[in-house]
């Protein structure tokens, strides 16, 4: 999560990728999963256990965004396959939402 090419999301926490095989967490990290906002990297920490690799940025992600993701060919799984290719894809956070009013009442003055 978030799924490739989805709008409107809530901000998420961390940026989970599941593959088809096992990873091997020492082919995996920042440099090999590329964030994006607009053109800049997030910067970020990366975890793998088992099939899933999880992505979890430094600082908040921002509402409204679309944040470009990119996984380099160097991850490997445990038998030593590398991706076949970059993959990237993307997806957009949801924009922040203003507040409204929930009530209003007249207040008499003594």
């Amino acid at each position: 999560h978030p799924a490739k090419n989805s709008n409107n999301i809530a901000v998420p926490d961390n940026i989970t990728i599941t593959f088809s095989a096992e990873i091997d967490g020492r082919s995996v990290s920042q440099d090999q999963i590329v964030v994006r906002d607009c053109a800049l990297e997030v910067s970020g920490y990366t975890d793998a256990h088992g099939k899933v690799v999880i992505f979890t940025p430094e600082d908040a992600l921002r509402q409204g965004t679309n944040y470009p993701v990119t996984l380099q060919p160097v991850i490997k799984d445990k038998a030593g396959t590398a991706l076949a290719s970059e993959s990237t894809w993307n997806f957009t956070t949801a924009p922040a939402t203003a507040p409204t009013i929930v009530s209003a009442s007249r207040t008499e003055r003594v």
